[in-house]
């Protein structure tokens, strides 16, 4: 596949994997999975491990922004 990035609320998220891990160069990932039984993309990064983020990419990517932009406050 070839690689893919898209840039959403100030944070550029890469993919070399059809779409369902996206990563930063911060050392940030969002992952489409189920924990639990719940659907959705799960945060991953400094200090967060598996937060579900919400069931749409685009809408869990701007939540992601919030999250990771307070961590470097």
């Amino acid at each position: 596949m070839t690689a893919a990035w898209q840039t959403i609320n100030g944070i550029t998220w890469k993919t070399n994997d059809a779409g369902s891990l996206w990563f930063t160069d911060g050392g940030w990932s969002l992952q489409l999975g189920v924990i639990d039984g719940v659907d959705g993309w799960y945060l991953t990064g400094p200090g967060v491990d598996r937060q579900w983020m919400s069931i749409q990419f685009v809408a869990s990517a701007r939540h992601a922004a919030r999250v990771i932009c307070e961590g470097e406050r």
